[in-house]
């Protein structure tokens, strides 16, 4: 794996078990993880979510939230029309 610098690191996992865990499969799964968490990211951006606002006053925050669960809820219901 890269690192942040782009520089080679190893990957460690708990799952140790080649006969259970093949490497490549592990691997395809991390790349496959990767590419929903840039997704999810991407997303976010596009929505506005991607900045907390309102940290400061409880209050605001918790508006900020339930705006943002509408937004997905709209943005789900028109992917879900196409």
């Amino acid at each position: 794996m890269r690192g942040a610098a782009g520089n080679r690191r190893p990957y460690r996992d708990t799952l140790t078990d080649p006969a259970l865990y093949p490497a490549e499969e592990l691997l395809e799964l991390r790349l496959r993880r990767w590419d929903v968490e840039t997704n999810i990211g991407s997303l976010k951006t596009t929505m506005g979510m991607d900045v907390l606002r309102g940290l400061e006053d409880p209050q605001a925050f918790y508006r900020h939230l339930r705006g943002t669960r509408t937004d997905c809820r709209k943005g789900l219901t028109s992917l879900q029309g196409k």
